[in-house]
């Protein structure tokens, strides 16, 4: 049997009760994504102008104001996700012309957090 645990693939082996234990083995690394397929990534998501959240979470700080001139790699807000906190940065150059989170909210996969100008 195949089993899938955080994206790894091990091949276990089901015994009766009360036999010894099955050695479980890691499977061969995964196959290259075919082409065209999209990566699975953790970074802010963003369409153009749109910074969106890379995952379901809450906004603990947004650290920027609409008017903000802000460069690559600036932390934008901090997002919670799994008990653990993201610094949510700017995929690129430009001016905050909107912000669509506040601290405290709960926030979708995909929602917006800041909007560029």
């Amino acid at each position: 049997m195949a089993v899938t645990v955080n994206g790894e693939v091990y091949h276990v082996e089901l015994t009766q009760e009360g036999a010894s234990a099955a050695q479980v083995a890691p499977a061969a690394p995964p196959a290259p994504p075919a082409a065209g397929a999209e990566p699975v990534d953790r970074a802010p998501v963003h369409n153009g102008n749109r910074i969106t959240a890379p995952m379901p979470g809450k906004i603990l700080e947004v650290l920027v104001k609409v008017g903000d001139s802000i460069s690559y790699g600036d932390e934008i807000c901090i997002l919670e996700a799994m008990k653990m906190q993201q610094s949510i940065r700017a995929p690129r150059a430009g001016v905050v012309k909107g912000i669509g989170c506040a601290p405290g909210q709960s926030v979708a996969y995909g929602h917006l957090l800041i909007e560029l100008g």
